[in-house]
């Protein structure tokens, strides 16, 4: 299982990224990390019909799995670390940037 943004009751996960997130399409997301990995961590909004996910994307590897095309509505943002942390309320979030290097 992954690490997701859970933001405090009352706003909703598209509000939150909206809030502190950059949204650029996935393509632009490789450039951004590969010229600047520590600008901030993508994250990837998810429609999973029932529920919508915000997926931190930690690694290349976990990039490539949320930006295969799988059929969900996805909408990919950069995030300022900060901003990050404090949207996590399950967990800690892995060693970054380092996964992206």
């Amino acid at each position: 299982m992954g690490y997701y943004i859970n933001p405090k009751t009352g706003t909703t996960k598209q509000e939150w990224l909206k809030r502190y997130g950059d949204q650029m399409p996935a393509s632009d997301i490789l450039c951004e990390m590969a010229e600047s990995p520590t600008l901030g961590i993508p994250v990837c909004l998810v429609n999973n019909r029932f529920f919508d996910a915000a997926a931190i994307l930690y690694s290349k590897k976990e990039f490539k799995e949320f930006a295969a095309d799988d059929g969900r509505s996805k909408e990919f943002f950069i995030v300022n670390i900060d901003a990050v942390k404090q949207g996590i309320t399950d967990g800690i979030i892995p060693d970054f940037p380092n996964r992206w290097c």
